[in-house]
């Protein structure tokens, strides 16, 4: 049986947990911040240019001039996503940063990812750092996407005719996945927002 001391501790370091937690999730979600290491989109430009210039070999082989201006296309949106990203701060790690949900323990890890997911409502102590990693995976997304779709359009410049297929049907399935991602972000935001409505009238 627990002692008064002993839950007050562990009341404490709970506490520790979450306020930790919380500045690792503004932190990540207020931005810019520096990237030590390569970054995602300089990832994606390495393999644009890689592919564009097999591409373009291919191409001009085989005498099929339009994959070479679609792969170029493509090219340059990834370079200008890239060089954007690079000027705004909005660079993103090529090895993610640790997640904030592990610095808490367990059991109030497996409460927030099920707030995470639109499951249940943020509770008073879990509302801000929902908010902060909802809009962290949105920077994410928003960040990285112009450099995927230059590497798209890199891809269904190569003139091998199975190539397009597979990045068209890749296309489409994560234009479903985004917009399933949309509905959860929109989802848990409004679970916030009633959570914080609610905060005047309890105090």
């Amino acid at each position: 049986m627990q002692t008064n001391e002993s839950q007050a501790g562990s009341a404490a370091t709970a506490d520790d947990r979450w306020a930790a937690a919380g500045r690792a999730a503004e932190a990540l979600a207020s931005g810019p911040r520096p990237v030590h290491g390569p970054s995602i989109q300089a990832a994606i430009v390495a393999s644009a240019t890689l592919m564009a210039g097999i591409g373009v070999l291919l191409a001009v082989l085989g005498d099929t001039d339009w994959h070479v201006v679609v792969a170029a296309l493509g090219w340059v949106v990834a370079v200008g996503a890239w060089l954007h990203a690079r000027r705004h701060g909005r660079l993103e790690p090529f090895i993610p940063h640790r997640s904030p949900v592990s610095l808490l323990a367990p059991t109030d890890r497996r409460d927030l990812r099920r707030q995470l997911r639109g499951v249940d409502a943020p509770t008073p102590r879990s509302v801000e750092m929902v908010d902060a990693i909802v809009r962290w995976q949105r920077r994410t997304s928003a960040a990285t996407l112009p450099s995927l779709i230059g590497l798209a359009l890199v891809l269904l410049g190569n003139p091998r005719p199975l190539v397009p297929v597979l990045v068209l049907a890749t296309s489409v399935l994560l234009v479903v996945l985004m917009a399933l991602e949309r509905r959860r972000w929109a989802r848990v935001q409004r679970l916030v927002a009633a959570v914080r409505s609610e905060q005047p009238a309890q105090t």
